[in-house]
């Protein structure tokens, strides 16, 4: 008898394929010299959120963004968050948006940059805690992941990566049905909301400092 398969074809425990593999199969499909957000939103079925959100908020974890990427995906995973929130089935997008798109090579780019990190996290998902990604848990993730999307987006230093980490971490929880990934990915959200939190204070307070400076108050 052969060998179960494994690595990011291999299907999770209870027939869930990996994100990492329904990522690659995106790639493989698209056509064209650019892929749009409707192509991608459209290659998905009812599961669509999760490697959705991954798609729109891995690139602030990654070492080197690529050029104009958050002025693509920063819309839509506000919205994708804002939706899946709602309780809406599957994910919509408006047209102004799905006709926004990259090319393909950086598609390919941020894709095949993306799965290797999704493979080491997809080795310690299993199906747990289940009702954390039911239909009220999926609205819960959606609440915080709407508060991160947000987050996501200020002018912060470095303020991206633990959202987008955390972000991460829901998506793939929400896809594989594990509750506790999606739980540390909270946690990690918090921590990323109070740094956040401390750099815009921070600046509120050198901001009024030097305003009162200069009007020598």
């Amino acid at each position: 008898m052969s060998a179960p398969p494994s690595g990011p074809d291999a299907p999770k425990p209870g027939g869930h394929r990996r994100m990492s593999s329904i990522l690659l199969g995106l790639v493989q499909r698209a056509e064209g010299e650019r892929v749009s957000l409707g192509d991608m939103v459209d290659a998905f079925d009812a599961r669509a959120y999760g490697p959705l959100i991954v798609l729109f908020a891995a690139p602030n974890i990654l070492p080197v963004a690529l050029p104009g990427i958050s002025a693509v995906l920063g819309a839509p995973l506000m919205l994708l968050t804002a939706q899946l929130m709602f309780g809406l089935h599957q994910p919509w997008l408006p047209g102004f948006l799905r006709r926004r798109s990259l090319a393909r090579s950086s598609f390919d780019s941020l894709v095949h940059r993306i799965v290797p990190r999704l493979v080491r996290i997809e080795e310690r998902i299993k199906p747990r805690l289940l009702p954390l990604t039911g239909a009220w848990g999926k609205r819960a993730i959606g609440a915080v992941g709407v508060i991160l999307a947000a987050i996501i987006f200020l002018p912060v230093p470095f303020g991206n990566a633990l959202p987008g980490v955390a972000l991460v971490l829901m998506a793939v929880g929400l896809l594989s049905r594990d509750g506790i990934a999606v739980v540390v990915g909270a946690m990690i959200g918090v921590v990323g909301l109070a740094v956040v939190s401390g750099f815009v204070y921070g600046g509120f307070v050198a901001v009024m400092h030097f305003a009162r400076g200069g009007l020598g108050v």
